[in-house]
C-alpha cells in the first residue's frame, strides 16, 4: 500500500479477485471432492484405488488449466494496454495455480497436513520476499500481482514431491492405473452438486462485492474494501486451515461407519474454532485503527469500519467452515447446495440495495449479514438432519473470557499508553491473559487426545 495509489492498489485488488475467480473456476469441486472420496476409500482400505482416481483427476484439471490459460492470454493479447499485463499474468500462472489446489487436496485426502504446512509457509516466504523485491524494483501493480500469484507454482513443487515421496516409500506404482467404474460414479456423483454449490464460494468468499464496487463506487473503493477484506480473510482462512484437518478425519469414519467418533470430533472442532476466532474478532475490534494507520498510513484509514464490520463474521464463519465439513464429509452435498443457492441469493440482493448507497461499508455490511444468514442455516441443518447439540453453553464462556480479555483489557491499555507501545502492549498482555483465562477454565482440554481415540489421529489434528 505504501508503493501504490489507492487506484493502482485497487487495480491491483481487481485483477486478484479476477484469478481467484477464473481458478474456482478451472476447478470447481474436484480437488474438494478428491479430499471426499480418498478418505472414504482409505477409511474402507482401498489406497490404491484412491491413488488411481487423484492422479487421473489431477491430469484432467491440468489440462483444463492449461486450456483456460490460453483463452485469457488470447483475450489479453486482444484487449486494452493497461489490462494487458494483469491478464498475462493471470493466464500464465493458472496451470500451477489448479495443480497446486488438487495436490493439496490429495494429501489433505490421505492425512498428510505437515507437507502441506511446510509447503505452504514456503510458498509464502517467497511471496514475501517478491513482493519487497518489487517494491524496490518499483514495478507497479503488475508485479504484486504477479508475486502475491507466484504462490501456486512453490507449492505444486512442495506438494508434488511430498506426494512422491509418500508413494515411493511404500512402493505404489509409477504406471497410470485406472480406478474402477463404482469409484468413478461414487466421485462424480459427489462432484455435480458440489460444483453446483460453487457459486457460493464466488459469491460469498471469492468478494463478488469487488465487481459490484469496480461498477457502483470505482477503484478507489475497491482498495478500501480489498484491504480490509485481507485482513478478514487472513484470519478467516487460517480458522478454516486449523478445523480442516477434521474433513478427511470425518470422511474416514464416515467410510468406516464409526459415528459416535464423528460427533466426538464435531464437537471437539467447534469449540477449537471458537476458541481461535473469538479472540481475533474481539482483538480486531480494539485494534485494527491502529494497525491500519501503522502498517498502511493514514490514508488508508477509510478501511477501519470496513473490516471491523467484516469482523463481526468471524466467529460465524469459522464455526460455518466446521459445519460445513460435517454436512459434506457424511455425503449430504445437495443440503450443502440448498444453503448455497440461497446464500448466493440473498448476498447478490443486498450487494445491489448496500453498495450503490453505502460504497466499501454497503459492501461489508453485505458480506457479514450473507455469512450470519449461512451459518443460522447450518446450525439448523445440524440440529434437525443429523441430530447432534453443539455445546452452546462452552461456546458462551469462550465468548464472555474472549470478550473480556481481548476487547475491554486491549481498549483500556491504548487509552493508558497511547502510539505504538500501547498498540503492541494491548496485543501482547491480552492474547497472553486470554490464553491464561481459558486454560484456568478448562476449555484447553479440547487439544488434549479424547478418550479411545487413536494416536494418529491426534498427531495429524496437531500438525
Amino acid at each position: 500500500m505504501r508503493d501504490l495509489s489507492p487506484d493502482d492498489y485497487g487495480a491491483f485488488s481487481y485483477y486478484v479477485w479476477v484469478a481467484g475467480i477464473l481458478a474456482a473456476v478451472g476447478t470447481l469441486a474436484f480437488p474438494e471432492a478428491i479430499t471426499k472420496i480418498t478418505s472414504e476409500l482409505r477409511g474402507e482400505r482401498r489406497l490404491i484405488e484412491a491413488r488411481a482416481l487423484a492422479r487421473w483427476v489431477t491430469i484432467g484439471i491440468l489440462g483444463a488449466n492449461l486450456l483456460l490459460s490460453v483463452i485469457v492470454c488470447i483475450v489479453a493479447l486482444d484487449g486494452s494496454p493497461s489490462r494487458r499485463p494483469f491478464l498475462l499474468i493471470v493466464g500464465a500462472l493458472l496451470g500451477p495455480t489448479a495443480l497446486a489446489s488438487v495436490l493439496r487436496s490429495t494429501l489433505m485426502g490421505r492425512e498428510r497436513y505437515r507437507p502441506v504446512a511446510v509447503a505452504s509457509l514456503s510458498s509464502s516466504v517467497i511471496q514475501l520476499i517478491l513482493i519487497v523485491a518489487n517494491f524496490l524494483a518499483r514495478l507497479g501493480a503488475p508485479g504484486y500481482v504477479l508475486a502475491v500469484l507466484s504462490s501456486g507454482l512453490v507449492q505444486t513443487a512442495g506438494f508434488a514431491a511430498a506426494l512422491g515421496r509418500a508413494d515411493l516409500s511404500i512402493g505404489v506404482p509409477l504406471r497410470l492405473s485406472f480406478p474402477s467404474r463404482t469409484t468413478l460414479r461414487r466421485y462424480l456423483a459427489f462432484v455435480l452438486p458440489a460444483t453446483l454449490g460453487i457459486p457460493v464460494s464466488v459469491i460469498v468468499w471469492e468478494r463478488s462485492e469487488v465487481f459490484f464496487l469496480d461498477r457502483f463506487s470505482g477503484l478507489v473503493q475497491v482498495g478500501y474494501y480489498n484491504l480490509a477484506y485481507t485482513v478478514f480473510s487472513m484470519v478467516l482462512m487460517l480458522g478454516w486451515a486449523l478445523v480442516n484437518g477434521f474433513y478427511p478425519a470425518i470422511s474416514r469414519d464416515y467410510g468406516a461407519g464409526e459415528w459416535h467418533r464423528i460427533r466426538e470430533k464435531l464437537g471437539r472442532s467447534f469449540l477449537f474454532g471458537a476458541l481461535y476466532a473469538v479472540p481475533l474478532s474481539f482483538g480486531g475490534w480494539a485494534t485494527i485503527d491502529g494497525l491500519i494507520s501503522l502498517l498502511y498510513g493514514d490514508r488508508m484509514l477509510p478501511a477501519v469500519s470496513v473490516a471491523r464490520v467484516l469482523l463481526i463474521g468471524l466467529v460465524p464463519g469459522v464455526l460455518s467452515g466446521v459445519l460445513g465439513t460435517l454436512i459434506l464429509a457424511t455425503g449430504r452435498v445437495w443440503l450443502s447446495l440448498s444453503a448455497s443457492i440461497l446464500l448466493s441469493a440473498v448476498n447478490i440482493v443486498l450487494d445491489l440495495i448496500l453498495i450503490p448507497r453505502y460504497a466499501a461499508l454497503g459492501a461489508a455490511f453485505a458480506s457479514t449479514m450473507s455469512q450470519l444468514v449461512y451459518a443460522m442455516i447450518l446450525f439448523a441443518i445440524v440440529a434437525r438432519v443429523f441430530g447432534i447439540d453443539l455445546p452452546w453453553r462452552r461456546l458462551l464462556g469462550i465468548v464472555v473470557s474472549g470478550a473480556v480479555t481481548t476487547f475491554v483489557l486491549p481498549v483500556m491499555l491504548e487509552l493508558w499508553i497511547p502510539g505504538a507501545l500501547g498498540l503492541v502492549s494491548a496485543i501482547v498482555l491480552s492474547a497472553a491473559v486470554y490464553i491464561v483465562v481459558v486454560g484456568l477454565s478448562g476449555y484447553l482440554q479440547i487439544l488434549l487426545p479424547a478418550e479411545g481415540a487413536a494416536d494418529t489421529d491426534i498427531v495429524r489434528m496437531r500438525a
